[in-house]
């Protein structure tokens, strides 16, 4: 990534055409949980967003700093082993960290619009969950009741832009950094524990025939450290009758001390860069887009190994190539759209054991169709209806049902646009899974914004939002954005 530093340093030292735009912000922020008194997050936000203008292009950068008093969302200070050394945030002890959100240089080159740094580049635009929005990776310390804007993290990209007339344009992309989702680690508040969403618990999740099927005997024999066999022979022949329970507590003790976790991020090579099209055009009021993506999904796959007379429990991320579609046409004061997407190889919500000729990966897909419709102007009311799954085969692991889902955005601005109101619900169309989120918003005057808010989840605590039943909350924050 040495050529986007060169050419921002290039930038830096270039005259600009006038004088920086400086964009600061500041936001504190409280949330409570309604089933437990202690916060869940106390904290200030601040930003800095500065735009430079020069006769050949324009420089962005974005900074962001955070401290949290109560250090419930990412306790402690996260590995950040799921990033590129240059896309890590500067953590400050426990509770605080500062980051390089963007920093982009935007120039044109002939007939093209070329794009060179920290960047977020965003092809979808379904709400809640995302189907075409895969480009960038995400953070999941708050799930997904955190604005895409803020949550998604950018990457260090190369984009560029051309049109080639007035309905059609090519849009390419070219990603040297190779960072992942932020994903809750154990002890988390919103740490992820869904079957549909994660292996469960490693180990602790594995059945006794799971187990058998490891064969550990067959593993270990040729080792010449046969301890942990001799602890583990006796331990499975008492599970052979069972049919099919949670690892005892017993033989967790025995494995515990033997067994560790590695996690593998993709080295920077020709193989391992991802890079994507965007084709977009015009029919008459129907607006068509393609999408390919060569990429690694964000989500690691989890895979089980003998090492020696340990066990190995690793995380690593491979390639996959992604292939959607995108239409949107307006009817009347509505518009209708679609967004479909197909990933040849992506990670199932399974432990992959050696020996057992089944993959943990298997294709998925995603699609969504929605209807957006204006009122009164400024307000917006969206219904969505979508599903995400994966496509069965022998081969795989157990596959998690299909996930039809339905949405509901409302958003609109009253008393002359002094007070801001959304509601957005999303849920499952057969689980009883469902998300509410609602915000208000009181503009007090240019500058200082009240905003209250509150999220409330329901379900079984299998499901991918039921999963935080007892993580409903309150939250309220000022912002300061001149």
């Amino acid at each position: 990534m040495r050529w986007l530093g060169a050419l921002l340093l290039i930038a830096l030292c270039a005259p600009p055409a006038n004088a920086a735009d400086w964009l600061p912000s500041l936001h504190l922020h409280t949330a409570h949980g309604l089933q437990a008194p202690r916060p869940q997050s106390t904290g200030l936000t601040a930003a800095l967003r500065m735009e430079q203008a020069y006769a050949w292009g324009e420089l962005v950068a974005v900074g962001r700093a955070e401290a949290d008093a109560e250090d419930r969302l990412e306790p402690g200070q996260p590995p950040q082993s799921n990033r590129s050394q240059a896309n890590r945030r500067a953590l400050l002890g426990d509770h605080a960290s500062a980051e390089l959100r963007e920093l982009y240089l935007a120039i044109g080159v002939g007939d093209w619009g070329l794009r060179a740094g920290k960047q977020q580049i965003v092809w979808g635009a379904s709400d809640g969950l995302k189907v075409l929005d895969i480009v960038n990776p995400q953070s999941f310390r708050e799930f997904i009741l955190d604005d895409f804007e803020d949550s998604r993290t950018a990457l260090w990209s190369l984009r560029a832009e051309r049109d080639y007339s007035d309905t059609t344009s090519l849009d390419l992309v070219l990603i040297p950094d190779l960072s992942f989702h932020d994903l809750p680690e154990s002890g988390a508040l919103y740490q992820i524990t869904s079957p549909q969403l994660t292996p469960q618990g490693g180990l602790q999740s594995l059945g006794a025939t799971e187990l058998l099927r490891l064969n550990l005997n067959a593993a270990l024999a040729d080792r010449s450290d046969a301890t942990l066999l001799d602890l583990i022979d006796p331990l499975l022949g008492g599970l052979g009758n069972l049919a099919d329970p949670l690892l005892p507590e017993a033989l967790l003790q025995v494995l515990q001390p033997n067994l560790r976790e590695q996690r593998t991020r993709p080295g920077l090579s020709l193989r391992s860069v991802e890079y994507g099209a965007r084709l977009r055009t015009r029919w008459r009021r129907l607006d068509l887009a393609l999408v390919g993506l060569r990429h690694h999904p964000d989500v690691p796959q989890v895979s089980l190994a003998v090492d020696g007379a340990q066990l190995l429990i690793q995380r690593s991320y491979r390639l996959s190539h992604s292939f959607g579609a995108q239409a949107s046409h307006p009817l009347g004061p509505a518009l209708l759209r679609f967004e479909s997407l197909y990933t040849d190889r992506a990670p199932l919500p399974a432990l992959d054991l050696p020996g057992d000729g089944l993959s943990a990966s298997a294709p998925a897909y995603g699609a969504v169709l929605g209807i957006d419709l204006l009122v009164r102007d400024q307000g917006l009311v969206s219904v969505q209806l979508g599903e995400l799954g994966y496509v069965r085969d022998r081969g795989h692991y157990q596959v998690p049902d299909r996930n039809p889902y339905v949405s509901l955005l409302w958003r609109d601005e009253l008393l002359r646009n002094r007070l801001a109101g959304e509601i957005f619900g999303i849920a499952s169309a057969d689980r009883g899974d469902l998300l509410l989120r609602l915000r208000l918003a009181l503009r007090v005057d240019d500058a200082w914004q009240l905003r209250f808010g509150g999220d409330v989840f329901e379900g079984d605590r299998d499901g991918a939002f039921g999963q935080f039943d007892a993580r409903d909350r309150l939250s309220m924050e000022l912002a300061w954005t001149p």
